[in-house]
């Protein structure tokens, strides 16, 4: 046997598939896995969208006698969801249910082909020497010679011996992630902070140090809680995904990209601790499962001292405008109400201007047409009709913070003074806005956007 990558149009399904019953063609050999596994071939599609193909586990084929391609005698649900991903049209002329098929279809629209083609495959002499390993995979323990599941306490020792698992609750514990964050916690793809964690040299950047399966570090908790929540939010809201971080040099780039947001290691404590430490938790000694967590949300608007939240990271590729935004981020909002005011202004005339040069919008000089103008294209884009309901409320109400009319007197008249806390309050109206514009800017240049 050996071990190559082949692309997927060569790859054929099995028609001696053992969950059917003979299967005549390649096509009804398509149609009967999406008729057999219905939801759970949606789980599997939406999980390589995600997350990629499980690298522990290659697809098992043979050569095709008939032709220069090859037969996957074990991993066919994992090649009829690729090719529905690279080429949703396949389901044009298939008896699927229509809410699954437009679900697959959906999900094909910003799926990255390079997660699956060429596709990772261990290449056998024969179907009979492949079989033996087929068999332990799917019948069982066999006195322990096939896969013996984890009980109960395995599962619970290995989350809490997980890197992710132990940063999660980390970050969780120190309140740096914001409610949108946290409400993507429920299906949060936990294989892209694995791949990071268990890169040696990422480890390093943040101060991490990994002794007896536990996550340990001896720089400032907050520093570090900090670039912990930054690569949590990104990865939660996909602003990475698998193809950004899925190499080295990927992973190298990514954290010369976050080198603002790492751990400063000459603050340093000779003294270790432990990131899944009850203390460092918040006081929670148990695991808990990923799901939303609304007590434990970035700091509220009435006891954080900034504009933004720190668990609010927005990737921003303009570098002009980035610079901007983290110099907002950082400024004191009660020492420094004046130059947040009128910054915030700066930032929301820039990103609207760069979202309009972005996709050819054209209209009026004055900033509240374009901002209407640019949450019509993000309704067009589907952006939740909530989001943009909040920032049309919060640039034109007279008198609210975010108003066109406030934010132009910060600018001009000497007599109108803002006031830190309705900064805060307003900024957390409208900061889903600010997010979905610079993922869908995000998504247009790496030709994915609708």
């Amino acid at each position: 046997m050996s071990d190559l990558e082949l692309d997927l149009e060569n790859l054929l399904f099995d028609l001696e598939n053992p969950r059917f019953n003979g299967l005549p063609d390649q096509r009804a050999a398509l149609q009967q896995i999406v008729e057999n596994q219905g939801e759970k071939l949606w789980k599997l599609a939406q999980d390589i969208a995600r997350q990629g193909l499980n690298p522990t586990e290659r697809v098992s084929v043979i050569r095709d006698e008939k032709g220069d391609n090859h037969v996957v005698v074990e991993g066919n649900r994992r090649l009829a969801a690729s090719k529905l991903l690279c080429n949703p049209a396949r389901l044009n002329d298939m008896n699927v249910a229509s809410s699954l098929k437009a679900r697959l279809k959906k999900l094909a629209e910003h799926f990255d082909l390079t997660l699956v083609d060429p596709m990772p495959c261990v290449l056998f002499d024969s179907r009979e020497e492949a079989n033996h390993w087929i068999e332990l995979r799917h019948t069982g323990e066999n006195e322990g010679a096939g896969i013996v599941p984890w009980d109960g306490q395995a599962t619970a020792r290995f989350r809490g011996n997980n890197s992710s698992f132990q940063a999660l609750e980390f970050v969780r514990g120190k309140g740096v992630l914001s409610d949108d964050v946290n409400a993507q916690l429920e299906n949060f793809p936990i294989t892209n902070l694995d791949r990071l964690l268990g890169d040696p040299d990422v480890r390093a950047a943040l101060g991490l140090k990994k002794i007896g399966g536990k996550l340990q570090s001896s720089v400032s908790s907050d520093h570090l809680a900090r670039a912990l929540g930054r690569i949590v939010t990104e990865i939660a809201m996909g602003t990475i995904t698998v193809s950004d971080i899925k190499r080295k040099d990927d992973r190298t780039r990514y954290l010369d990209r976050i080198r603002d947001d790492l751990p400063d290691q000459n603050t340093s404590s000779p003294i270790l601790y432990d990131l899944s430490s009850p203390a460092q938790r918040g006081g929670n000694s148990q695991p808990t499962k990923i799901k939303p967590n609304h007590n434990r949300s970035a700091p509220t608007s009435s006891n954080r001292d900034t504009l933004i939240p720190r668990g609010c990271i927005i990737f921003i590729e303009e570098s002009r405008i980035d610079n901007v935004y983290k110099e907002l981020r950082g400024l004191d909002v009660v020492k420094k109400p004046n130059a947040v005011a009128v910054l915030s202004r700066v930032f929301l005339e820039m990103s609207v201007n760069h979202y309009m040069k972005t996709f050819g919008l054209s209209g009026k000089d004055e900033l509240k047409p374009r901002i209407d103008l640019v949450c019509n294209d993000l309704q067009n884009k589907k952006v939740d009709k909530d989001i943009l309901k909040a920032i049309r409320l919060a640039t034109s109400q007279p008198g609210a913070p975010f108003s066109i009319d406030l934010l132009n007197g910060y600018v001009h008249n000497k007599f109108v003074h803002p006031d830190a806390n309705s900064l805060k309050t307003a900024w957390d109206s409208v900061q889903p806005f600010f997010v979905s514009l610079w993922q869908q800017v995000k998504l247009h240049k790496s030709g994915t956007a609708t």
